[in-house]
């Protein structure tokens, strides 16, 4: 390929971020900053307002295969606008809500976007530490991955080639899940050897899986969706309801698990009824090096009956150095339908993240290489700031 004006921009861009950020940083990074805002009634409910805001730059660049001719973008846009609410109502009831407004800008128009929703709202029951209830609209309980948190991601942005989970609303349903930790810990750090997350929920209804003669064929009784993971944890558990997918440091982890999702006549596939079904099988390891840290992550996936059908997975790596606040990245991304006439793709990624403040303020710069006859590579820088 050519080395043009767009890639003498992308590499200019690539060299300012990677001599900017070590300049900038300090020898000890302060602590999280509270909310924005923190209310408490006279019962002693609280109110807590969070912000999220995540602004990206990227270049995309196809390269078509029978002519080798190659095509370029720059765009801008807004990622996440997004404002958080969480609080406690009494002891052992507490309840979480966002709203989102995502890609803002997106190729150029300044209106797409401007579209705020619901991203996530339920009320968590604490029994006790081997079981908590949450209800509300849930971000799935199927992959370690999928149930992190975007403030706390180890890369630029969620591996969405891989998660290919039935849902109108970013791999989130409405529901009821129970979820606990069982059993000590093997480092002595209180509940968390069993990580379990189960859940029934709405799934894809009835009324709107038509096939192309407009009756309503698809989950016939209206059947429930259950969605699941267990996880076995050799060393630190995780707490929270989200998973962290890059702690920075405080865990020591190593973590195995497994994942279904599961709706009897879920999916109308040639011509009748069948069982959507999603299987995962998951790595998860942190662990300090030192003041540095060390973060990896794997998933092999299933689906069958889906949306998608076939295997996707991926690899991720990352190295924090606490001195200069710089986190190398790499990454491995395979997707490879089951279906006739369509082709894998295999996907590698580098990255660099600083830290002004861990992922409180965050600048991430990625470069992501498609490995198949469509060479495609896209090239994005990632601002945060979570308050």
């Amino acid at each position: 390929m050519r080395f043009n004006t767009n890639k003498k921009i992308v590499a200019a861009a690539a060299a300012a971020f990677i001599a900017f950020a070590p300049a900038m940083a300090q020898e000890e990074q302060p602590a999280e900053p509270p909310a924005i805002s923190k209310f408490t009634t006279k019962s002693g409910s609280t109110l807590e307002i969070h912000y999220l805001l995540q602004t990206q730059a990227y270049s995309t660049e196809s390269t078509f295969v029978k002519d080798k001719d190659s095509t370029y973008s720059t765009d801008f846009k807004v990622r996440r606008n997004r404002f958080i609410f969480m609080g406690d109502v009494m002891k052992n009831i507490s309840y979480f809500a966002e709203t989102d407004d995502i890609n803002i800008g997106s190729s150029g128009n300044s209106t797409q976007g401007n579209k705020t929703y619901v991203q996530d709202a339920y009320i968590d029951f604490t029994v006790a530490d081997e079981l908590k209830i949450a209800s509300g609209m849930i971000l799935l309980p199927f992959a370690h991955h999928n149930r992190n948190s975007a403030i706390r991601l180890l890369g630029v942005d969620y591996n969405a080639d891989v998660i290919k989970l039935n849902s109108a609303n970013a791999w989130r349903d409405t529901g009821v899940e129970a979820r606990g930790l069982l059993f000590n810990t093997l480092t002595d750090k209180g509940k968390g050897l069993i990580d379990y997350r189960v859940g029934v929920f709405q799934g894809v209804d009835q009324s709107v899986m038509n096939d192309s003669t407009g009756k309503k064929n698809s989950n016939h009784g209206d059947s429930p969706r259950f969605t699941g993971r267990l996880m076995l944890n050799f060393k630190d558990s995780e707490k929270a309801f989200f998973y962290n997918n890059n702690p920075l440091k405080g865990i020591n982890e190593l973590s195995i698990g497994g994942g279904v999702d599961y709706q009897h006549n879920g999916m109308w596939n040639e011509g009748k009824r069948a069982d959507a079904m999603s299987w995962v099988t998951d790595l998860v390891v942190n662990q300090a090096v030192g003041e540095n840290h060390l973060t990896m992550h794997a998933a092999f996936f299933t689906y069958e009956n889906s949306l998608f059908v076939g295997n996707t997975m991926f690899a991720e790596l990352g190295f924090l150095v606490r001195s200069i606040n710089l986190q190398p990245v790499v990454k491995y991304i395979h997707v490879n339908p089951d279906t006739a006439g369509a082709d894998s793709n295999d996907y590698v990624s580098g990255g660099l993240n600083y830290y002004f403040m861990e992922n409180n303020a965050n600048i991430k710069g990625e470069y992501k290489h498609g490995l198949n006859e469509a060479d495609q590579s896209l090239f994005t820088i990632q601002a945060q700031i979570f308050i």
